[in-house]
């Protein structure tokens, strides 16, 4: 693949998307010299279109003067086998798509016609990362607020089992200050 020649195919106008694409994928498979063979399946699958609609891009492309094709034969006297090698020549201005026969007829949108613009503040995210945005009624956690203490209920509840309440929230307090833990509900988090 020469990233050089795939800058340069992106930025050469064909007349034609498919043809266009065509160029791409042939530059993608190219080394450093433009030399490349892709058979023409390869090409109309990573196109998506026919194996004749490859040929007549390459063709045509061939025509505007930015690649050549070179047919070579099989092993065994002609037989097996055969592929073209195909040579990308990119640094040369293409012959105007008119010149080329059925060219522009099969161009959906005319080649300097303008896309739409959206309508002011939209905006496209091309991200594949997923957008958190703030639920405003869910309650965050936070760090322990300043002068929290044990409620009634805690009171009760270390009653009823018998244990220090105060020793035990001072542990609870120690444990959490030290490991900066957060809570939405820091009276439920020492029931525990």
């Amino acid at each position: 693949m020469s990233m050089n020649l795939m800058a340069k195919a992106m930025s050469i106008k064909v007349g034609n998307p498919l043809r266009k694409l065509v160029l791409i994928k042939l530059a993608d498979n190219a080394n450093d010299n433009g030399e490349c063979w892709p058979s023409y399946q390869h090409i109309a699958d990573h196109c998506e279109c026919s194996k004749s609609a490859v040929k007549d891009h390459i063709s045509a492309l061939i025509k505007l003067g930015l690649m050549s094709k070179e047919n070579r034969v099989g092993n065994n006297n002609g037989k097996g086998n055969t592929s073209n090698v195909y040579r990308l020549n990119l640094t040369k201005t293409p012959v105007p798509p008119e010149s080329i026969d059925g060219s522009t007829e099969s161009t959906p949108v005319p080649p300097e016609s303008t896309p739409p613009v959206p309508p002011a503040g939209t905006r496209t995210s091309n991200s594949f990362e997923p957008v958190k945005e703030p639920l405003d009624g869910k309650k965050k956690s936070s760090s322990m607020p300043e002068g929290f203490s044990p409620a009634p209920s805690h009171h009760k509840m270390a009653e009823e089992y018998g244990i220090s309440l105060q020793e035990e929230f001072d542990k609870f307090i120690d444990h959490h200050l030290s490991k900066g833990s957060k809570f939405i509900d820091w009276n439920r988090a020492l029931n525990t």
